[in-house]
Formats: C-alpha cells, sequence, structure tokens
C-alpha cells in the first residue's frame, strides 16, 4: 500500500473520519461519566502544574510510592 509522502518523503497523516458514537445503554452511562470525568481531571492537573506527559509519568510514580509508604507505616507499624 502507497502511503502520501510530502516533498522530502516523510510520510503524511491521512485524516479519519469519526466515527458516529453509539448511545450507551443506561447502566454504562454512569460508568462512562467517571471515566471520561477521571480524564478531564488529568488534563487539568497536568495543565496546572505545567507537566509534559513524560514528567507527568513520574511524578504519579513518585506519588505512589509515597502512599505505599505511608499505607505500609500505618498498617503493618
Amino acid at each position: 500500500m502507497n502511503y502520501p509522502t510530502d516533498a522530502k518523503g516523510r510520510y503524511l497523516r491521512i485524516p479519519t473520519p469519526l466515527k458516529r458514537e453509539e448511545q450507551p445503554t443506561h447502566s454504562l452511562q454512569p460508568r462512562i461519566n467517571w471515566i471520561e470525568r477521571h480524564k478531564r481531571f488529568i488534563v487539568w492537573y497536568q495543565r496546572k502544574l505545567g507537566l509534559s506527559d513524560y514528567g507527568l509519568l513520574w511524578f504519579v510514580f513518585f506519588k505512589g510510592i509515597i502512599v505505599a509508604v505511608i499505607i505500609d507505616k500505618v498498617i503493618f507499624n
């Protein structure tokens, strides 16, 4: 398959048509709202702290370590 390229030989991004969203059933609606709300919160949090995607991953990694240490101290000591 031939993909379109620019003058320098780089591949061009091919726009794909958007899929129509199917209407979820009522039982899944609250779950989807929580997922979408969580995604929006992550984007807001990242912008507020001014972190890149990579920086956000490191921040969350160290935050997890700190939470694990606190839980360890509270439960096992």
